[in-house]
């Protein structure tokens, strides 16, 4: 059930094959709070990282961190719990400490980058791609344009190479933010169609339409720049 809330939410659309089918839906704090009060270890896990989920594609960072934070204190360690959490939890940490210059996010995503480091080690197929996005994060929060440019690209290529497309289309949305902070317009507005074509392909029809939002506007407001008068 947790799964499907993320799935809905990703979509846009509550009417799915197993709303049809009638199967009970229980929101995520609902399902939170029977975790709790059976001790259900894995179900919990379950509504903590599709929660992450979430947060991080909606780019809604402090909820996101202060969820993991939440759960890091009440969880056992466990590795295989750890992998996504570790990946999104810096994402929004390194964003965060991007625009409110807060020492501490940065410490909590120069974190996660070690720690993705270390499973870097286990398996390239599946832990380059993160690493590298992670790495872009912070070499553009330390203004290392040039290394954050290669690392944007090299976690874009590793992502399609090895199939995560929902991580190729974070690259390219991240990526394309990147260049129109940085003023370059038309090569963010590029990057980002790129991140929606990715979303649509895995059926993420809600955020697909997020990220075209954002272009409509960024389209607004650059054609009012230029005509600007002199």
């Amino acid at each position: 059930m947790a799964y499907l809330n993320a799935y809905v939410a990703l979509i846009g659309n509550k009417d799915t094959c197993a709303l049809d089918a009638g199967i009970q839906v229980q929101t995520n704090d609902a399902l939170y709070q029977i975790a709790e009060e059976t001790q259900n270890g894995l179900l919990l896990h379950q509504v903590i990282l599709t929660q992450l989920v979430v947060h991080v594609y909606f780019r809604e960072y402090l909820p996101c961190v202060i969820l993991a934070e939440k759960y890091d204190i009440k969880r056992k360690a466990t590795r295989s719990f750890d992998i996504f959490m570790i990946f999104y939890t810096g994402i929004a940490a390194l964003n965060l400490a991007r625009d409110t210059k807060q020492e501490k996010w940065k410490i909590i995503g120069e974190k996660s980058i070690r720690k993705m480091l270390q499973l870097l080690d286990y398996s390239t197929w599946n832990f380059e791609n993160k690493h590298m996005l992670l790495q872009a994060e912070l070499h553009y929060l330390n203004g290392r344009h040039e290394m954050a440019e290669y690392a944007y690209m090299h976690s874009i290529h590793s992502a399609c190479e090895h199939r995560f497309i929902m991580e190729e289309a974070l690259a390219y949305e991240l990526f394309g933010t990147y260049f129109l902070e940085n003023k370059h317009v038309e090569k963010g507005m590029e990057q980002l169609q790129l991140a929606c074509d990715r979303y649509k392909q895995v059926g993420a029809l809600k955020k697909t339409e997020t990220v075209k939002d954002l272009m409509v506007l960024v389209r607004q407001v650059h054609r009012g720049w230029r005509n600007r008068p002199s």
